[in-house]
């Protein structure tokens, strides 16, 4: 086990404390929002885009950050609202320890999610491998499956944050 190793287990562990604590539904629900958000911040952020552009004067090179932000967050709220109403039904059941130990699996799941994101960004704004070497990535027992997993949940993540990187990078 490697350095790079430790660091992800600690949110890893950090994940599953915060299930615990949480119980099922409302991590359950914080890894369906954060799902959610990032797929529909892809996915419709276009359209919060055009709706941006209507009713402010913003600069076309914010705009796509901005609005893929906005959608984001709006998902995530929406999502957190439905399930704190939720969650009052399920303690209402008294479902107790399940509610627990559920919490705990999809705690770090969730974090797994975060971490996964963390690990595109850092290959895509690292390409040169000056962060961290390709060395390291490859001893990492974690490194390389949380990136294939996060690549198989969202192949479009790749291409969004490439294609975000590009056109930031062209000359003015």
């Amino acid at each position: 086990m490697s350095v790079l190793d430790i660091i992800i287990i600690i949110p890893l562990l950090w994940g599953a404390y915060k299930g615990f604590t949480k119980g099922l539904i409302i991590e359950l629900a914080g890894f369906v929002a954060l799902a959610l958000g990032v797929y529909g911040a892809i996915k419709l952020s276009g359209y919060t885009s055009d709706i941006i552009k209507k009713w402010f004067d913003t600069k076309p090179e914010y705009l796509e950050v901005i609005s893929f932000a906005v959608t984001f967050l709006i998902i995530i709220i929406l999502v957190h609202l439905l399930s704190r109403l939720i969650d009052k039904f399920v303690k209402a059941a008294a479902l107790g320890i399940f509610n627990r130990i559920a919490g705990v699996f999809f705690g770090i799941l969730k974090f797994s999610l975060i971490l996964g994101i963390v690990i595109i960004l850092i290959n895509n704004f690292d390409k040169k491998a000056t962060i961290l070497s390709n060395e390291t990535k490859d001893k990492s027992l974690l490194y390389r499956p949380l990136e294939k997993v996060i690549l198989k949940i969202y192949p479009s993540i790749n291409g969004f944050i490439e294609k975000q990187t590009a056109e930031n990078n062209k000359p003015a």
